[in-house]
């Protein structure tokens, strides 16, 4: 083989590798978008649900709070009778 012969298969095998290689990373392109966009999409369904989560929790609490509002203003002694056997039940487990 001549110099040229050499210089031209030399240009034509780097030609190829550098082709496959496009291909190769065009398609790991391809493949990571796909990912991304699947993440993407999840992330937003997870925060979707927190929210969903959190609103209901607040709800719930909200209600928590009403009906002990309503207790205490019904029962005053008894939701006195109620703190005061907490503070002890606390104080004494606060001692040990």
């Amino acid at each position: 083989m001549n110099a040229k012969a050499n210089k031209a298969t030399s240009h034509s095998t780097t030609q190829h590798a550098a082709e496959t290689a496009h291909n190769f990373i065009d398609a790991a392109a391809a493949k990571a978008e796909k990912a991304e966009k699947e993440v993407r999409a999840r992330a937003h369904a997870v925060g979707d649900k927190a929210e969903a989560t959190q609103e209901l929790a607040s709800k719930k609490a909200g209600n928590v709070l009403s009906q002990t509002q309503e207790f205490v203003r019904e029962q005053p002694l008894a939701a006195a009778g109620m703190a005061f056997a907490a503070g002890v039940i606390a104080s004494a487990l606060l001692r040990r």
